[in-house]
């Protein structure tokens, strides 16, 4: 999808990164995207990927989320095409 919209919107940067360790200035980016991405990690990674979500953006710089509905968490063990998806480990 970077690849996507930087053919499609050539003038702003665009970049992907890891949301537990954004590795940005405070209040250096203007816009965050984060669509069904929270579900991808652990949840105790949760408090750390929500602070740092609220350091990067400049002063009411968006932050679209995205999610699934849902009130249980669930195990995907086969990804589409058949594949396995890869998945965190817990640090030792």
């Amino acid at each position: 999808m970077i690849d996507v919209s930087r053919r499609d919107h050539p003038g702003p940067r665009f970049a992907a990164g890891p949301m537990t360790d954004l590795d940005l200035p405070d209040a250096s980016v203007a816009a965050l995207l984060a669509f069904r991405s929270l579900i991808h990690g652990p949840d105790d990674a949760l408090p750390t990927v929500r602070a740092r979500f609220r350091r990067v953006p400049r002063p009411r710089g968006p932050l679209l989320l995205g999610f699934h509905v849902g009130d249980e968490s669930q195990v995907k063990t086969q990804g589409y095409g058949a594949h396995t998806p890869e998945r965190p480990r817990p640090p030792p």
